[in-house]
């Protein structure tokens, strides 16, 4: 049980930390990328308006806007100025760049097929003066391959940040939900304890009650007596196999008819439906089989049918069958529950106003039916529905 919840609490640990590195990453690369894409722009304009050339940095560098064009970028800067006409006649500028003359005449005329001002094409950002008619191709090689190094630097930062946080997370897990262990170990052990302390007084009881009804005879009050016996022994049952579950880490599965099992289960509770006059109805799917652990999946069973035999009054309806990617057990039996979904119903010792005041639960065989489905990793649905309970279990 505490081992679940530790891995659980690492999982979500891990996932939201690792949401917040993702986001801010992606933050810092999406915002590099804008800055790039502004600052090469800026640089093709600055060149359009100076007729081709890189303009001259002034003393004061604010001049220049946002984009700051130091001595060495008449030199460093890679760009070619096409001249376009009409008449579809073109003249190339190509000192400033390393570009072929089919390269540069190939990507002016997808540039103007395309109709598009700004944009790129290759390497090359370009940008349009339709006044002018001169397109300038600014080489953004540079800027790519610093886009590039930036994203690879922080998909590694991001895989060992979450590296070193799993390993903090992991070694913290223990003293962060020792509290939590503690107390989990304390109500199973007063469980546990209650459940032995309970067993002496009730087979005591038990036995003199027996005696009284062999020397006088049974009475009403033996008969009360007996009766509430048996519900305590059924709770501390109850209670200790609640108890029990929680220390499974790992059911051991293997294949086994879940027809016949259910036949006998059946089997098993026809005589009380039967006592407290409660028609059944039974559709049970011949040869189904399942790879699970047959002793918890009869408990789960044996569940459902005792809550029926509790809380059922006039039927209970029993179906299972196959499909083509599942396995479906339905129960279901009147009841006066309003409509809706009842998961509410597997919290421990939760019993419902309306229906359970006066029966012989303790609002636990539900809980226990929620964690088995759990253990055998299944889907547990309770609802109501046309005054009508049921329970559904998808495996």
């Amino acid at each position: 049980m505490f081992e679940k919840a530790r891995k659980k609490f690492i999982k979500v640990a891990m996932l939201s930390i690792g949401a917040v590195f993702l986001v801010l990453l992606l933050g810092l690369n999406t915002i590099n990328i804008v800055k790039e894409i502004k600052d090469s722009t800026k640089t093709a304009e600055l060149i359009l308006e100076n007729n081709g050339n890189i303009p001259v940095p002034p003393t004061d560098t604010n001049k220049i806007d946002d984009v700051f064009l130091g001595e060495e970028a008449r030199f460093d800067t890679r760009y070619f100025t096409v001249d376009y006409s009409t008449q579809g006649q073109y003249e190339y500028d190509l000192n400033n760049s390393v570009a072929t003359f089919e390269k540069a005449k190939l990507y002016t005329e997808s540039v103007l097929e395309s109709n598009i001002t700004k944009g790129y094409i290759g390497n090359y950002r370009f940008v349009v003066n339709k006044d002018s008619k001169t397109i300038v191709f600014l080489n953004c090689e540079r800027s790519f391959h610093n886009m590039k190094r930036l994203a690879l630097l922080s998909l590694m930062i991001y895989i060992i940040g979450l590296g070193i946080t799993y390993l903090l997370i992991r070694l913290a897990s223990n003293k962060v939900l020792k509290p939590v262990k503690d107390s989990y170990e304390k109500q199973k052990q007063f469980i546990t304890n209650a459940s032995h302390e309970l067993k002496t007084p009730l087979t005591i009881i038990s036995a003199n009650n027996e005696l009284i009804e062999i020397n006088n005879g049974e009475s009403e009050y033996s008969a009360n007596i007996s009766k509430q016996i048996d519900k305590m022994n059924h709770m501390v049952k109850d209670l200790t196999l609640l108890a029990k579950l929680g220390e499974v880490e790992k059911v051991v599965f293997g294949e086994f008819n879940l027809s016949n099992l259910t036949n006998e289960i059946v089997d098993n509770f026809k005589v009380n439906f039967q006592n407290n006059n409660i028609k059944i109805n039974i559709d049970i799917e011949k040869d189904i089989k399942v790879n699970s652990d047959p002793k918890i999946i009869s408990q789960a069973l044996s569940v459902i049918f005792d809550n029926a035999n509790k809380y059922a009054k006039e039927f209970f309806n029993l179906k299972l069958y196959s499909t083509k990617n599942h396995i479906k057990l339905i129960a279901s039996n009147d009841c006066d529950l309003e409509d809706g979904n009842l998961m509410h119903l597997t919290d421990r010792f939760y019993r419902d106003n309306k229906s359970r005041v006066n029966t012989e639960g303790y609002g636990i065989g539900l809980s226990l039916l929620n964690e088995i489905v759990k253990l055998i990793h299944c889907e547990l649905n309770i609802y109501s529905e046309n005054k009508i309970f049921y329970i559904e279990i998808e495996y």
